[in-house]
């Protein structure tokens, strides 16, 4: 997969209002936005946008309105390197907006105040950010006067995608749930994050088929993790279904070599057998839980099947092999 390939379907994911919703009210909290309108994001028509607008900037406008009426058009930049220089052409984007707005007769020299203008760089790249998101850091000011705080008091929001403490994100979160996935690394934690992810999409619409795209991308779309995400997300989703389907992928993962040892295969399947058992009958007692570390993979791979269906915790280890 080619990284431009990466990059475009990482960007068509927010093409979508939800996802713009999750990412502002979860990861630009300090532009004090407050409670978004019902319906309130919607995409800038492309008419609005002048030929020096789109010159400079090829990413996405947003237009959001606020429950307290307020209005504000978001700027999404995306990022894959630093940019030290990027307060300024964050700054440009903004004054070539007012202008788009302008000609457009949205706003007007007469009509004051002006609604704010945004701008959120989504940086994921894996270098450590460069530069001030604050334009005035950039530039000389005197010690007393006007231009002791600078005569340009421009922002941008940095959203470092790599950079985000894993404990600190936000639940329920779609951009949460996008910064999860590129980490994971990890079979089981791969299924689980699906299993969010799938409760948390529309069934309607085509943000799921964005994801299933940028996932088919990141692994590959002949991978077992991309068979994994077209059964889940394409197919019933749920957790007995993901059960039925573990042994599935677990034996065709060690056809095709895949699976770094038994051991690993073991230990995966241990997990999803207890976290299987405890959702459908709660806390597993220390005798179930010995028994399950002493198994072997052939008696987990058959607990594991009999843990959709059985009515008990003591059905499932009934006649054991």
């Amino acid at each position: 997969m080619s990284s431009r390939a990466h990059d475009t379907s990482y960007k068509q994911l927010f093409n979508s209002p939800l996802m713009v919703q999750d990412l502002l009210q979860g990861y630009v909290t300090e532009a004090g936005l407050g409670p978004l309108a019902p319906d309130g994001i919607e995409p800038l028509p492309p008419s609005f946008v002048t030929p020096g607008l789109r010159a400079k900037h090829s990413d996405q406008i947003w237009r959001v309105r606020l429950a307290d009426g307020g209005e504000v058009y978001a700027i999404i930049e995306f990022q894959s390197r630093p940019d030290p220089a990027m307060a300024l052409r964050t700054c440009l984007y903004s004054a070539l907006l007012y202008e788009a707005l302008m000609q457009n007769h949205i706003i007007s020299p007469d009509r004051l105040p002006w609604p704010a203008v945004l701008c959120v760089v989504i940086y994921n790249g894996r270098r450590r950010w460069r530069g001030s998101p604050h334009l005035h850091d950039c530039i000389w000011q005197s010690k007393t006067g006007l231009l002791r705080r600078g005569l340009l008091r421009h922002s941008h929001v940095l959203v470092d995608m790599h950079a985000q403490d894993e404990q600190n994100m936000q639940a329920n979160n779609l951009v949460s749930l996008l910064m999860r996935f590129e980490r994971t690394r990890n079979q089981q934690e791969f299924v689980e994050l699906l299993s969010e992810l799938n409760d948390l999409l529309p069934h309607t619409g085509e943000l799921r088929g964005q994801f299933a795209r940028w996932i088919f991308e990141k692994v590959g779309p002949d991978s077992t993790w991309a068979e994994m995400t077209q059964d889940v997300l394409f197919n019933e989703g749920e957790v007995m279904y993901l059960a039925k389907r573990f042994a599935a992928w677990d034996r065709k993962m060690e056809r095709k070599g895949e699976r770094k040892g038994e051991l690993k295969g073991k230990l995966a399947m241990q997990n999803t057998l207890s976290k299987l058992l405890e959702k459908r009958f709660g806390p597993i007692d220390a005798q179930t839980g010995q028994r399950i570390q002493k198994a072997s993979l052939a008696q987990l791979d058959e607990w594991v099947l009999r843990s959709v269906d059985a009515r008990t915790v003591s059905e499932v280890f009934e006649q054991a092999l």
